[in-house]
């Protein structure tokens, strides 16, 4: 399995994290805990069509949500062991594949109504599976416990479309997590 190299400390993560947004009237909360996670996703390399042309298209989906986006493999570092918490694939290859086309071929109608075009994805060229680093901020609000996570990578402050992937990341690793409690209760 490869691993996308953090390039964002944990200090400059605490600093990111710990900001207050711009428009937020909060006081400003605690951090209680942080931490490195790193979820899994699948990188499609997808030949595109246009104009007579052909362009290779580089995009991903998560491996939690199937939920789409652009990849810069060139600012991206791969190693073959990390530290912090992995989380396993939820969504199988098919998914992940299905997912992509689809979306990237709404992103293609989209930007060929704008450029007055008709692109479309040629074919799959290849798929592989990663895991990418998210720096996680839990914070103890008067609702309770609420997180914020960054990209280890960019620092980019990740916003809604990611949130579904992290609950959701959370809520499975935590019903395993009481799985695997139980099975220990039981055996001892």
């Amino acid at each position: 399995m490869r691993f996308a190299v953090p390039k964002v400390s944990r200090e400059e993560a605490r600093r990111i994290l710990g900001k207050r947004g711009k428009l937020s009237l909060r006081r400003k909360r605690e951090m209680r805990k942080m931490e490195l996670l790193h979820l899994p996703y699948y990188i499609h390399s997808v030949v595109v069509s246009q104009r007579n042309e052909e362009h290779e298209v580089v995009v991903c989906t998560d491996g939690i949500c199937s939920g789409f986006s652009f990849f810069n493999a060139k600012q991206t570092a791969f190693c073959e062991e990390v530290s912090g918490e992995v989380f396993d694939f939820v969504v199988s290859p098919e998914e992940a594949e299905r997912a992509c086309l689809e979306n990237l071929r709404w992103h293609l109608l989209r930007q060929g109504l704008r450029l007055k075009v008709k692109p479309f994805v040629k074919e799959i060229r290849h798929v592989e599976r990663i895991h990418y680093p998210y720096w996680v901020a839990y914070f103890k609000g008067p609702d309770g416990y609420e997180f914020r996570a960054a990209d280890a990578v960019t620092g980019e402050i990740q916003g809604v479309r990611m949130r579904k992937a992290f609950l959701t990341a959370f809520s499975r690793h935590g019903a395993a997590a009481a799985r695997e409690s139980e099975r220990c209760d039981t055996q001892g």
